[in-house]
């Protein structure tokens, strides 16, 4: 049975709504990846793509993306579909259920030290932008845009405003993430439109840094059409592959085509001929540019490279210090409850200090003193 039509099948037998949404937004996730490695029947699914999927669970945990929870309820949704494909003979086993696929799965109760950029961290990691950014201004002549500013954009948007990646640029593992477009953007009001967690669009706060940052870029891309993403690809191969198809679907054949190619830069043709230029990935902005970044400019926190989550997180955590409730509109957290379980931390040691300072303790009486004065004193008597 064609993979459409089994994830169809399972979708309409499932039973209470939000039982369907969560097996819906897995396969939001799945079934653009097993059609990327070939599976178009679902007896083509092999346990190696089921252990792939596992191993893309963990990296979209690893990014920040979802919850450890999370990831394990998806493969499990997974796992059931194929077992219900199972017993309705579509297929003979569950290729899902083999212990080597879910290996890579995520431990849900395994805890795990939580990166996140301090304060310091956000202004070190912003200032070699800024220093990357002024060491390329010839860019904008040579190339007819700025990867680097576009670059410098980015990393100040995700500083501030709390969002997350795949909110920002696309995911080549989500279709509907296909990265803000100028239309979500209001520079004036602070405010951005972000397709959301939750799947739904939600507006996300633009901090005045951000904001400035972002502006000066615009005036340096220069969009031809507020249609455009933000954040554009700098990829050669998919920047010409946008471009001749959008130029084949205006009805140009392959002569003509290649006639308004030959010789022009590929970011003057998107603008000319207002075409639209594919969005940068989270993949192409980690890969193309982040890890080189971090590891030039020795930007590393704990010996690790900074985590784009992590900025989130900072962001969260010096907010919460101040004031929980705006940290909560700022990280866009439906319910408070989800921003103190976030940042239990902070409470468990603001209770201490103020139980300390009601109870009006003493520090209790010590039994180990310093080197000089167990020398001689009683401390150091022999046993």
């Amino acid at each position: 049975m064609r993979l459409e039509d089994a994830i169809d099948e399972y979708t309409s037998f499932v039973g209470t709504p939000s039982y369907e949404t969560s097996v819906r937004s897995m396969f939001s996730r799945a079934e653009p990846f097993l059609e990327n490695r070939r599976a178009t029947t679902v007896g083509d699914i092999t346990v190696r793509d089921c252990r792939e999927f596992a191993k893309e669970l963990k990296r979209s945990v690893d990014d920040g993306e979802i919850s450890k929870s999370t990831s394990v309820t998806y493969y499990e949704s997974f796992r059931a579909w194929l077992s219900f494909c199972v017993r309705d003979e579509m297929i003979d086993d569950n290729p899902a259920a083999k212990r080597r696929a879910e290996e890579p799965l995520p431990e849900p109760n395994q805890e795990k030290t939580q990166q996140f950029w301090s304060k310091e961290h956000r202004e070190f990691i912003l200032d070699a932008a800024d220093d990357q950014a002024a060491d390329a201004m010839d860019e904008i002549e040579s190339s007819g845009w700025a990867p680097s500013f576009r670059n410098r954009a980015l990393t100040y948007v995700l500083s501030y405003s709390g969002s997350r990646i795949t909110e920002t640029v696309a995911s080549s593992r989500d279709e509907e993430r296909n990265g803000i477009r100028w239309t979500d953007v209001d520079l004036e009001e602070g405010a951005i439109r972000v397709f959301g967690k939750n799947r739904e669009y939600e507006a996300m706060q633009l901090p005045s840094p951000a904001a400035a940052v972002l502006a000066e870029y615009k005036q340096i891309v220069d969009p031809a059409s507020e249609k455009w993403p933000v954040f554009p690809s700098g990829s050669p191969p998919h920047l010409y592959e946008a471009a001749r198809q959008q130029l084949a679907d205006r009805g140009l054949d392959e002569d003509e085509r290649a006639e308004v190619l030959d010789g022009r830069d590929i970011y003057d043709v998107f603008r000319e001929e207002t075409l639209i230029p594919p969005s940068l990935t989270g993949s192409g902005f980690r890969y193309g540019f982040w890890h080189d970044f971090v590891d030039e400019y020795g930007l590393h926190i704990d010996g690790e490279r900074p985590k784009f989550h992590a900025a989130r997180r900072g962001l969260g955590d010096e907010l919460y210090r101040e004031n929980p409730r705006l940290a909560q509109s700022a990280l866009r957290h439906n319910d408070l409850r989800t921003t103190h379980k976030s940042y239990s931390h902070i409470q468990a040691s603001e209770t201490a200090e103020e139980v300390d300072e009601m109870m009006d303790v003493e520090e209790p009486r010590g039994f180990l003193q310093d080197d000089e004065d167990g020398e001689d004193g009683e401390a150091g008597a022999s046993d």
